[in-house]
């Protein structure tokens, strides 16, 4: 009987030690491999509920945690976890509850106070989200990505001064940190702060040569400055280092349209759909590439402000006469304005997701 009790905590050891090393698939084995008297342990329960839900194995991680939680009703843990899975599962509602629950029975709980914060982060509740990070952060102020997603937060609220001075708090902590750096740097540029932002950029490639995204962040800030040889071979090198760097490719457009090299420019823009945060609409139709249109209709999208929108407008008329019909999907605003072009036949609303 020992014996086997030993056997029971050897594998409950091995498995914390796989799922701490994200080797969920090998721990879910192990522990599938005690005898089946054995899994009905809540322990041994929540290990499989988390060794599934690592796995994305949703269902069966509900099952896993919810028989746990029967037999072990007052586990912060087992609320923990099941938080995480409904924040894996976009249900942050029901993320929040869970999370919320797991702190009334365990009030210094660090992981549920940050995982609380990430989510309200996510549901635009940046003020609730930084007072969970903020009491995580007087609970352990060990971890560093505590500081750097009060900085991001604050970042994202355009609370600038207090995001650098938590970025600067972050890498004076913890200066083998990568991120920090980074972040601290954009925080600068985008205050207007180039030389301080410029030297954080160096001070981090000093540190690590091959995070590639000092390159295209430095690129940046030299671009702001007019440097624009200088942060040209940035992109480049970034580029070079991780060719699906899109945010360098994009940079590098914006700079080549500054210099006037526009073939090169235009080429680079297109990147710009790899972008997080701006998403083609998906209309029921191809993508004009140039191609002779032998008199087949097309549609014009106003895709980003105003001011693009009118800018290029007047280029409609350079295409109209291969179109068998012009049609604009522009801002409501600004439909008066171009209606009064000869070259468009037909106007629609940009915001609509398909063009009949």
């Amino acid at each position: 009987m020992i014996k086997r009790e030993n056997q029971k905590v050897a594998i409950l050891d091995r498995s914390k030690e796989l799922i701490r090393n994200q080797k969920y698939f090998q721990a879910e084995e192990l522990l599938k491999s005690l005898p089946v008297s054995k899994i009905s342990d809540s322990k041994i329960l929540e290990l499989l509920g988390i060794s599934a839900l690592y796995q994305n194995k949703f269902d069966q991680a509900r099952q896993y945690l919810n028989d746990a939680q029967a037999l072990q009703p007052q586990s912060a843990e087992i609320y923990y976890y099941q938080g995480k899975l409904f924040e894996r599962q976009g249900k942050y509602q029901e993320s929040v509850n869970n999370y919320q629950k797991a702190i009334q029975l365990k009030k210094d709980y660090f992981e549920a106070y940050f995982s609380l914060g990430n989510v309200l982060r996510k549901v635009g509740k940046k003020e609730l989200a930084l007072n969970s990070y903020n009491i995580a952060l007087n609970i352990n102020s060990s971890r560093p990505e505590i500081y750097l997603n009060i900085g991001v937060t604050l970042e994202e609220e355009e609370q600038l001064q207090p995001a650098i001075n938590i970025f600067q708090k972050l890498v004076n902590k913890f200066p083998d940190y990568l991120e920090g750096y980074n972040k601290l740097g954009i925080c600068l540029k985008k205050s207007g702060f180039f030389e301080q932002a410029e030297q954080i950029f160096k001070t981090g490639l000093e540190r690590d040569a091959n995070y590639v995204r000092f390159y295209g962040n430095l690129g940046n800030v030299l671009q702001s400055q007019g440097k624009f040889q200088e942060a040209l071979k940035l992109y480049n090198q970034a580029i070079d280092m991780e060719p699906r760097y899109y945010e360098a490719i994009f940079s590098r457009s914006l700079l080549y349209l500054l210099m006037g090299k526009f073939e090169k420019g235009w080429q680079d823009y297109e990147y710009r759909w790899k972008l997080s945060g701006l998403n083609m609409k998906n209309f029921d139709f191809p993508i004009w590439n140039g191609q002779n249109l032998d008199k087949k209709s097309l549609l014009l999208w106003s895709e980003q402000g105003f001011g693009d929108s009118i800018q290029f407008i007047r280029y409609a008329s350079l295409i109209k006469e291969d179109a068998d019909q012009l049609i604009c999907a522009c801002q409501p605003s600004l439909d008066e304005l171009f209606a009064s072009i000869p070259e468009i036949d037909k106007i629609v609303d940009a915001n609509q997701a398909t063009v009949q």
